[in-house]
């Protein structure tokens, strides 16, 4: 079965290319650029109920989120749009319309892009977000033995909305759980611009916060320990604690967390940030929950969905 992971991990060896949703780029005597692309199809990433302004939002904080956690301050994007003819004009405007306006509440410009009309398929948005370096770059790798790992905000939430969407759960809980889950869970962004140069690694949560904690631990070459999972409060009152952990880890994805670590000297960047310390990183591979037992490394695959093998 030909899957995401399988082609990213040849295109990264085979070209010798960080392992990172987003890339720095040096320019001849401008600086750096910290730059992503992202794609957002209706098929996969627009559920029904989320307006198309509120879906152009949502394909902005996606690609722009790779950006900021980089240590990146948006300055523009672009977009290519590829438009089915069953589409009204209307609904293509009110998507431009709301990445516009997310882009722009960051001092991003939206600078416009290439657009195709199709006579079929899905609407497909591939959205390009660049930014400056505002202080330190940050990779997934460097984290070090004796170091913190904090989380932004809360998981989970996002699980409420797919298994709403699958049938699992009642469906009058979709609606309330895609308000909650519309906010991305960051930081605030001046207080982490700051702090960055504090920091050691750090990846935002798209893919599913297991996924998550792997990928900083393998590219850091780290164990990861936690002592927590920081739950909403909506999937522990849905779910209930058993189901909302197993769910917040493996069924998730798309809240947008920052994942980052930082030396013990450094505690208070936590409180700065308005995040939690959830646990420290050891000698070893490896994920691992207190009182849990090992977290697998497993996720959103794309390809294959929801996947305990990964």
């Amino acid at each position: 079965m030909l899957r995401e992971d399988v082609i990213v991990d040849w295109i990264t060896s085979a070209f010798r290319i960080e392992k990172s949703d987003a890339v720095a780029v040096e320019t001849s005597g401008a600086g750096s650029l910290i730059v992503n692309v992202d794609a957002f199809d209706s098929e996969i990433h627009w559920p029904p109920l989320l307006s198309a302004y509120m879906a152009g939002r949502r394909a902005y904080i996606a690609s722009t989120s790779d950006v900021i956690v980089k240590g990146g301050k948006p300055v523009a994007v672009l977009v290519s749009l590829r438009i089915p003819l069953s589409f009204s004009i209307n609904t293509v405007k009110s998507f431009v319309l709301g990445l516009e306006s997310a882009a722009s509440e960051l001092g991003a410009r939206y600078l416009g892009g290439d657009t195709d009309v199709a006579q079929g398929g899905s609407f497909r948005a591939e959205v390009i977000s660049i930014g400056v370096p505002a202080g330190k770059i940050l990779h997934r790798k460097g984290a070090k033995p004796g170091d913190l790992l904090a989380i932004s905000g809360c998981v989970g939430t996002s699980s409420v909305v797919f298994k709403a969407l699958a049938g699992e759960l009642d469906s009058q809980l979709l609606e309330s759980a895609l308000s909650d889950w519309m906010s991305p869970q960051w930081p605030r962004l001046e207080a982490w611009f700051e702090v960055t140069r504090f920091l050691s690694a750090s990846i935002d949560n798209s893919d599913g916060l297991a996924l998550t904690l792997h990928y900083l631990a393998e590219n850091s070459g780290v164990r990861l320990v936690l002592d927590e999972i920081p739950i909403c409060s909506m999937p522990l009152e849905v779910l209930g604690k058993r189901d909302a952990l197993e769910s917040s880890l493996y069924q998730s994805g798309e809240e947008y967390n920052f994942v980052f670590t930082f030396p013990k000297e450094y505690e208070w960047v936590a409180e700065t940030l308005g995040a939690k310390i959830v646990g420290r990183v050891v000698e070893g591979r490896g994920v691992y929950l207190n009182g849990y037992g090992e977290v697998v490394k497993a996720g959103w695959i794309s390809g294959e969905g929801y996947s305990r093998r990964a």
